[in-house]
C-alpha cells in the first residue's frame, strides 16, 4: 500500500512538473546561444579585423611619408586616420572580457593626449624604437597621431614634418604602436590568436560573467561614455555647469561627432541587425510588449538625427550651439535610461562599472 501511495505522489509530481507553464521566451524557442554565436562572427569579428587592416594601412601610410614628406601623401595620412578612427570606435562596444583586463581600450585611444609630453619627447630626439616602448600609450595611440597629424593646417604640418625627422619618426613609431595594439585586439578573439570568441560562445557561467551580460554591458558602456564623457563633460551637463571644449574626443581632426555616431551604430546593429538574431527579438521572446524596443529604436534614430542637426564641430558648438549639443546629451539620457532600466530589467541583466572617467 505503501509503495503505491509513493508510485502515486511521483506520478501527481511529474505531470504538475511537466504541466508547469513555459516562459515566453522557452515558447518562442529564442536561442540566446546563437545570438551570441552571430553576433561574434558577424559583427564583432568583423569589426576587429576591420580595425586591424585599417591600422596596418595607416602605418604603411604613415611610413611612405616619413620617408618622402609632401602633402599629397600628407593628405592620404589623415584620411587614413579617420578611417582608423572610425574603425576603432567600432570595436569599442567589444572591449569586454580580455581587452578589458588587459586595458586595451586605453591603449589605443587615451584621449586627451598630451601635447607638451610629444613635443618634449621629440625635441629631446629621443624617439627611437627602444625609447617608445617605455613612453605611456597616451602620447603614442590614436589621439596623439591625431595631434601630429592634425593640430595645425596642411602647409604648416607638412613644414614642419619636412624640416624636423624626429617628428617624423615619432609619427611612424605612434603608427606602428597603434597597428600592434589593433592586432593585439583581434589576437584575442581571432581563432588563430587566443579565440577568445569561442570562450565567449561557449560560456556557461552566470551573473556578471555571463556571455549576453558582458556583450549588454559592453553597449550599455559606449552608450553612457558618449553621454558622459563624449557629450556631457565638453557640454557642461556632467558633474560641472561649464563647457569645456578640450575635453571632446577628437579636437584637432573634427571627427568628435562622427566617432559617437559610429559607436551608437553599432548598438543598433546588435539592437535591430537582420543579418543575425538581435536583441530586440530577445526582447520580444521574453515580454508581449515592444515598448521597449519602440523606446530603444527611437532614441537611436533621434541621436543620430540630433547629431546631424550640429552644423560645427563639438569643440565650437558646445558655445556656439549649446541648445543642440544639450538636446544630443538628453537624447543619448533617454537611450541610456531604456537600455539600462527597461531592457536590463526584461533581460534580467546587470549593470556593471562603466569606463567614462576616461577613455
Amino acid at each position: 500500500m505503501q509503495k503505491v501511495r509513493f508510485l502515486f505522489f511521483i506520478s501527481v509530481g511529474f505531470l504538475v512538473f511537466s504541466c508547469k507553464p513555459k516562459s515566453k521566451a522557452e515558447k518562442d524557442g529564442f536561442d540566446v546561444g546563437f545570438l551570441l554565436q552571430e553576433v561574434t562572427q558577424k559583427v564583432i569579428i568583423p569589426s576587429m579585423k576591420e580595425f586591424t587592416d585599417e591600422a596596418s594601412k595607416l602605418s604603411k601610410e604613415i611610413h611612405t611619408y616619413a620617408e618622402n614628406p609632401n602633402l599629397e601623401q600628407l593628405e592620404t595620412v589623415q584620411r587614413q586616420w579617420v578611417r582608423t578612427a572610425y574603425a576603432y570606435e567600432r570595436t569599442y562596444n567589444f572591449h569586454f572580457g580580455p581587452a578589458k583586463s588587459k586595458f586595451l581600450h586605453q591603449a589605443i585611444y587615451n584621449w586627451p593626449t598630451v601635447p607638451n609630453t610629444i613635443e618634449n619627447q621629440i625635441e629631446s630626439g629621443e624617439v627611437k624604437e627602444s625609447n617608445m616602448l617605455k613612453a605611456s600609450p597616451q602620447i603614442k595611440g590614436i589621439a596623439a597621431l591625431e595631434y601630429l597629424l592634425f593640430q595645425e593646417d596642411l602647409n604648416t604640418t607638412n613644414a614642419k614634418m619636412t624640416q624636423q625627422p624626429e617628428r617624423r619618426e615619432y609619427l611612424a613609431e605612434a603608427g606602428k604602436f597603434v597597428e600592434a595594439q589593433a592586432k593585439r585586439l583581434l589576437r584575442i578573439w581571432n581563432t588563430e590568436g587566443d579565440n577568445y570568441a569561442q570562450t565567449f560562445i561557449n560560456n556557461e557561467a552566470s551573473g556578471i560573467n555571463n556571455s549576453f551580460n558582458l556583450l549588454f554591458n559592453g553597449l550599455y558602456n559606449a552608450a553612457n561614455t558618449a553621454k558622459v564623457t563624449k557629450i556631457g563633460k565638453p557640454g557642461g551637463f556632467e558633474k560641472s555647469p561649464r563647457t569645456n571644449p578640450k575635453k571632446v574626443q577628437a579636437p584637432y581632426s573634427d571627427e568628435s561627432l562622427a566617432l559617437t555616431q559610429n559607436s551608437i551604430e553599432v548598438i543598433e546593429t546588435v539592437f535591430f541587425g537582420k543579418e543575425h538574431p538581435n536583441i530586440s527579438q530577445y526582447i520580444s521572446s521574453m515580454i508581449d510588449d515592444e515598448t521597449t524596443n519602440r523606446r530603444i529604436k527611437t532614441a537611436i534614430e533621434e541621436t543620430k538625427q540630433a547629431i546631424a542637426a550640429i552644423p560645427v564641430p563639438l569643440d565650437e558648438a558646445v558655445d556656439a550651439y549649446p541648445a543642440e549639443v544639450e538636446n544630443l546629451h538628453a537624447k543619448l539620457t533617454a537611450l541610456n535610461i531604456w537600455m539600462g532600466v527597461d531592457a536590463r530589467s526584461i533581460l534580467s541583466v546587470i549593470i556593471t562599472s562603466t569606463d567614462n572617467d576616461g577613455d
